[in-house]
């Protein structure tokens, strides 16, 4: 969100709103002890200007440290969570333009390899249920199959070559 410009906190709820709305939800409340605690580690830093109007207005900006851990971030291992992966993997997507080409290969391998695992979880499940009394249950796994391999061949789209 800080990455190109210096925002100042109401920007910033902006941007996160329109960047990850569809799988996120801010408020003040958790943007500002999160900045404070951003701050502190010295991975943004803060200026005081005073506005025409007479108020104070606070812009922040980050820093090379700031970018530095964001890249680290981006490499992290994915949660054994589906519901947190899936949206740690939206985040993710949406973070990769701004990292350097040389990044996108790695962060992009630690998804598929995430989806792999999860499509051999759910197939091994199916295949545990076979009665035709599970037959809801074995259409909703091969739904899901068939969801996390489009994911794996669209992710694999975007794989530099």
């Amino acid at each position: 969100v800080l990455w190109d410009e210096t925002c100042s906190i109401y920007r910033i709820k902006q941007k996160i709103e329109e960047q990850f709305s569809m799988f996120l939800r801010v408020s003040f409340g958790s943007i500002h002890p999160t900045i404070k605690k951003m701050e502190k580690d010295k991975y943004l830093t803060v200026k005081s200007t005073i506005s025409p109007g007479g108020q104070k207005k606070l812009s922040y900006t980050i820093t090379l440290k700031g970018k530095k851990y964001f890249e680290e971030l981006m490499l992290e291992d994915l949660s054994d969570n589906p519901s947190i992966t899936n949206q740690q993997i939206n985040i993710k997507l949406l973070g990769l333009p701004k990292l350097n080409v040389d990044f996108y290969k790695p962060v992009l391998k630690s998804m598929l390899i995430f989806l792999e695992k999860q499509k051999i979880s759910i197939t091994n499940n199916l295949n545990k249920h076979s009665s035709e009394d599970e037959k809801f249950y074995r259409n909703l796994m091969k739904y899901q199959i068939k969801k996390v391999s489009d994911d794996i061949q669209w992710i694999n789209s975007f794989i530099p070559r």
